[in-house]
């Protein structure tokens, strides 16, 4: 007979969720037809969680020099 086991993954803590309030969004460039829906999608439903969202320039070399800024609602509405 086989034995199996189950990982079980503790559950983070309110708290643990509570402190992730920033994310950073990152694209490689390139024709993605439906990409900005889905960057403006990302931006207004972490507004409505009271997230941040950051969007880095000229893709993993803006992650890798910080390079970017704060993205707003009103930034990604004609997107």
């Amino acid at each position: 007979m086989r034995k199996t086991t189950k990982t079980i993954k503790k559950k983070k803590s309110n708290k643990e969720n509570e402190d992730m309030r920033k994310i950073g969004i990152l694209t490689g460039g390139g024709d993605c037809p439906g990409l900005n829906a889905v960057i403006r999608g990302v931006v207004e439903k972490c507004a409505e969680a009271g997230m941040e969202v950051f969007g880095f320039h000229n893709g993993w070399r803006g992650a890798m020099l910080a390079q970017g800024h704060w993205l707003t609602l009103s930034e990604v509405e004609g997107i």
